[in-house]
């Protein structure tokens, strides 16, 4: 599997399925909206896997951190994804030809 960080992780997915969104988590504190606080988490969305929305919170350690294994495993079963999804990226973020 190859090293995926968390900035090339939408541009893997996207490419793939342009359906694919990451989105920043905040927490609201004190009931105050303007006081938000971002969390240490990312949340994964897609609108259609086998007819049904999905989703999957990941670990979020910044940018140009790496993506566990078992998170990446995580989304390939999440996402119906071919078991060797991230084996066959190239360091490009496209399919291997």
């Amino acid at each position: 599997m190859i090293r995926v960080t968390y900035s090339r992780l939408e541009e893997i997915l996207v490419c793939h399925d342009s359906r694919f969104v990451i989105s920043t988590m905040y927490e609201v504190v004190d009931g105050n909206e303007a006081e938000k606080k971002e969390l240490r988490h990312r949340m994964l969305h897609h609108p259609d896997i086998e007819g049904s929305s999905r989703h999957l919170p990941i670990p979020f350690d910044g940018d140009d951190e790496p993506i566990g294994v078992r998170t990446l495993n995580a989304i390939v079963r999440r996402f119906k994804l071919p078991s060797d999804f991230f084996d066959n990226q190239d360091q490009d973020g496209g399919p291997r030809s």
